[in-house]
């Protein structure tokens, strides 16, 4: 089976990433404290063999690094979803405040293709 990008539909590979969010109220030493304890522990061997028999590229962010994918994030899907139509009750994310980011990681998963 062909990727998207591979059946002629440009712009439409996504990346799935995660991250770890708080509290947008939360103390800013917190997140920085988490953030440096979970930066240590990704860089582990164990953990680093793990992902990537899992196909899952870490790419460590700072949290304002992280805090500015994010909105592009938002602001990108936003298009998208204007595009398609689709209609949603809730208030649009990018007005809501986001959260801190504890471990602003991506951390970029290589889908295997399958046939």
């Amino acid at each position: 089976m062909p990727t998207s990008v591979e059946a002629v539909y440009p712009n439409s590979d996504l990346t799935i990433w995660y991250g770890v969010f708080m509290p947008s109220q939360t103390a800013r030493v917190i997140v920085e404290k988490f953030h440096a304890a979970a930066t240590k522990v990704l860089a582990t061997p164990t953990l680093q063999q793990r992902l990537k028999q899992l196909a899952i590229n870490p790419m460590p962010m700072t949290p304002a690094d992280m805090d500015k994918y994010v909105v592009a994030e938002l602001s990108s899907n936003e298009k998208l979803i204007r595009a398609a139509g689709i209609k949603s009750l809730a208030a649009p994310a990018h007005k809501r405040p986001l959260p801190k980011m504890a471990l602003p990681m991506k951390m970029e998963v290589q889908p295997g293709r399958q046939s």
